[in-house]
């Protein structure tokens, strides 16, 4: 095992990811604690799962994803490691179409650093966003607002405007006078 752990970590990919995860784990470790807190509070949590997709959003820029890289080459350099290109499954060939003509550049590729960022950088920030965005759609997010409302230690206790989205998704009637 450690022998394992040790070659990937010469390995610059697994610098570069480390960085990645560190920097998402750090924004949505904090949602995570508070989803799994005894005492939650429904308003707060869904405050904090809009900030947490909004962030994660506003870190799939490239100007976010340079410092990301920047960091990670300063670890891989100062532990020693090279950094190196993803490497492809399998050589890239000339289009059929393309065969007989003269290419003066590549065809059908990526530079390498575009490739850390697509494909490892925005994947991974991508899944995650579709994962929130899942499983706590507008809708979700609103009728957990409107459950804070039904928390005898809200200040916002059974205050009829506010519990109207969770009303109005189960079909509940309610006369209220303001």
């Amino acid at each position: 095992m450690s022998t394992h752990l040790n070659k990937s970590s010469t390995n610059y990919i697994y610098c570069y990811t480390c960085i990645i995860k560190r920097a998402l784990f750090s924004i949505t470790g904090k949602l995570s604690d508070l989803l799994q807190s005894e005492q939650l509070n429904y308003a707060a949590a869904a405050t904090c799962i809009e900030a947490t997709k909004i962030t994660l959003v506003n870190l799939r820029t490239e100007s976010e994803w340079q410092l990301i890289w920047d960091t990670a080459v300063q670890l891989a350099e100062s532990n020693d490691v090279t950094v190196s290109t993803i490497s492809t499954s399998r050589q890239r060939r000339v289009p059929f179409l393309l065969s007989h003509s003269v290419i003066e550049e590549t065809t059908g590729g990526r530079a390498d650093i575009n490739q850390y960022r697509t494909s490892v950088y925005y994947a991974t920030i991508d899944s995650l966003l579709g994962e929130l965005n899942s499983r706590f759609s507008e809708t979700n997010i609103s009728l957990l607002q409107s459950l804070h409302c039904l928390v005898p230690s809200s200040p916002s206790f059974l205050h009829v405007p506010s519990l109207l989205p969770f009303l109005n998704h189960y079909d509940i009637n309610v006369v209220y006078h303001s």
